[in-house]
C-alpha cells in the first residue's frame, strides 16, 4: 500500500517565494543588455509576471465525476475486527468511490503549504489537472460517502483560500507602484 498524498504540505511557502525571486533575479542578471535596454518596462514586467506567477488552483465543480468499483481493503488496523496478526495486512472485499474534479491553475500549488495551515492536511491525488479523491469502505452508505466528499472538498478549499491571499501580494511583488522593476 502506498503512502497517502498529503496536499499543501510538501513545500514551505517562504522557500517557494525565495526560490522564485532568486530565479527571477538570476534571469534578469543573465539577460542580454540590449534586450533589457530595447524592451519596454511594461513588456518586461508582463513577461516576468507571467513566467513567475503562481496560479492557485480553482476547482471546476460543475464537472465532478464519480466512479465506483470493488476493491480489497486492509482492515488489519480496525479494532472492531477479530484479527490475530495485526502486523500484516488483512484484506476483505470493499468498495472504492473515486471522485475526479478538474481544476484550472498550477498543479504544483497543491504542494505549497500556506503560511497558516492544518496539522492534518487533505489527502488526494493530482493527475493531469484533475483532483482525485478516493473514499473506501467495507459497508459504505450514500450519506457517509457524501460527507467524506464534502469534508475533502472543504479541506482543499481552506488552504487554497489562504494561498489566494498570499499570492495576491506575491504575484505582483516585482512591480513597484511607480511601474519600475523592483525584484
Amino acid at each position: 500500500m502506498r503512502e497517502p498524498n498529503y496536499l499543501f504540505s510538501k513545500y514551505d511557502w517562504f522557500a517557494v517565494q525565495d526560490h522564485q525571486k532568486k530565479q527571477l533575479i538570476d534571469e534578469v542578471e543573465k539577460m542580454d543588455g540590449n534586450r533589457l535596454l530595447n524592451t519596454s518596462i511594461d513588456d518586461l514586467c508582463d513577461y516576468f509576471e507571467e513566467k513567475y506567477r503562481v496560479n492557485v488552483p480553482s476547482l471546476v465543480d460543475t464537472e465532478i465525476v464519480a466512479d465506483q468499483k470493488e476493491t480489497q481493503i486492509d482492515v488489519s488496523r480496525d479494532g472492531f475486527r477479530a484479527i490475530r496478526d495485526r502486523s500484516r495486512p488483512f484484506y476483505i472485499a470493499g468498495t472504492e468511490i473515486e471522485i475526479t474534479m478538474p481544476f484550472e491553475g498550477d498543479a504544483e500549488a497543491f504542494n505549497i503549504q500556506p503560511t497558516s495551515f492544518s496539522c492534518s492536511p487533505p489527502i488526494a491525488d493530482i493527475r493531469n489537472n484533475i483532483l482525485i479523491i478516493k473514499v473506501q469502505g467495507t459497508e459504505l452508505k450514500a450519506e457517509q460517502v457524501r460527507s467524506e466528499i464534502d469534508r475533502a472538498l472543504s479541506e482543499n478549499e481552506t488552504p487554497r483560500r489562504k494561498q489566494r491571499g498570499i499570492l495576491l501580494d506575491y504575484n505582483f511583488f516585482f512591480v513597484a507602484s511607480d511601474g519600475e522593476f523592483n525584484p
